[in-house]
């Protein structure tokens, strides 16, 4: 998809939370100029459904997540 579309997997995953979720807004946690750049080329298209679809297998439930990131070591 980041070949299709021309993009890096940051927007790809932007993008998939933009079209699933439809937030109002979404944090990119770009730390850098060009990594910013980047993540806006997630407003430049739209998955198809069928993309949408293969991309929801990597979803995990919200307390899974945050159980995870939760134990991760911060530095």
């Amino acid at each position: 998809m980041s070949k299709k579309y021309n993009v890096g997997i940051d927007a790809i995953a932007l993008r998939f939370v933009i079209d699933s979720l439809e937030p109002h807004v979404v944090l990119s946690g770009a730390l850098t100029s060009p990594q910013l750049q980047d993540n806006l080329k997630a407003l430049s298209f739209q998955l198809a459904t069928e993309e949408l679809q293969q991309l929801q297998i990597f979803a995990l439930p919200s307390q899974l997540y945050w159980e995870e990131r939760s134990a991760l070591a911060w530095r």
